[in-house]
């Protein structure tokens, strides 16, 4: 009798153990993306500082953000993308 009490004991305390926690589910679940993009490609180069950007690099963040939101989904957030372009400061460089 006493064996079958504590198997029954400890299954139940495993059972108990095995349960997610509410931040596991959340990290678990997929929200999806905030807004999806179609990006479209650039239409004209841009030239920050002393660099020139052809329309052929600047379609390349396009393509990867419109391949991010086609094959990722996110989970356990909202996924969002955003296009930025830092600006060249002649002195210190990038930032």
């Amino acid at each position: 009798m006493k064996i079958r009490s504590t198997i029954l004991l400890v299954t139940f305390a495993c059972t108990a153990l095995a349960q997610k926690t509410t931040n596991q589910i959340i990290a678990d679940s997929s929200f999806g993306w905030f807004k999806i993009c179609n990006f479209k490609g650039a239409k004209t180069p841009r030239t920050l500082g002393n660099r020139i950007f052809s329309i052929a690099q600047l379609s390349i963040c396009d393509s990867f953000a419109n391949w991010m939101q086609a094959s990722y989904l996110p989970k356990g957030t909202l996924g969002d993308v955003r296009k930025v372009i830092k600006q060249i400061h002649m002195k210190t460089g990038w930032k």
